[in-house]
C-alpha cells in the first residue's frame, strides 16, 4: 500500500448520510449519520458532467477519505450518498486509485444537492 495522506492534510470533518432507498417520489431517503473526521474537503473543482439522468452537473467539491488515517475506520461509501460540510452534496463517483498494494484513500467527487 502507498503511503497514507499526510495527517497535516486532513484537517477536516464532514457528515456522511447512506442512502437507505427511495420515497414516493423517487427522491433519496437517508439512513444515520456518520461523523468523518480526518478528511480532506476541496471545493476548487471544477469538472462539468453529464449525470445518468442526462443532466448536467458541475462538480462542487471533493472529499478525501484516507484508509489509515481518516475515522471511522472501514468506512465505506454509496453513491448518491450524502455528504455535510457546510452545505450539503451528493456523491456523484467514488474512486479508490488502488493499485497491487491495496486501497490508498477513496476520492468522492460531490455535486450541490438539491
Amino acid at each position: 500500500m502507498s503511503a497514507p495522506i499526510s495527517e497535516i492534510m486532513l484537517t477536516h470533518s464532514a457528515e456522511y448520510y447512506p442512502v437507505t432507498g427511495l420515497d414516493a417520489r423517487g427522491k433519496p431517503t437517508y439512513g444515520t449519520k456518520v461523523s468523518l473526521s480526518a478528511v480532506r474537503f476541496t471545493s476548487k473543482i471544477k469538472q462539468n458532467v453529464m449525470i445518468a439522468t442526462g443532466e448536467q452537473k458541475n462538480d462542487k467539491g471533493a472529499l478525501y477519505f484516507d484508509s489509515s488515517i481518516s475515522r471511522p475506520s472501514g468506512q465505506t461509501f454509496e453513491k448518491n450518498g450524502k455528504i455535510v460540510y457546510g452545505a450539503s452534496y451528493l456523491i456523484r463517483e467514488i474512486s479508490d486509485p488502488s493499485g497491487d498494494g491495496g486501497v490508498h484513500h477513496v476520492r468522492l467527487a460531490l455535486v450541490g444537492a438539491s
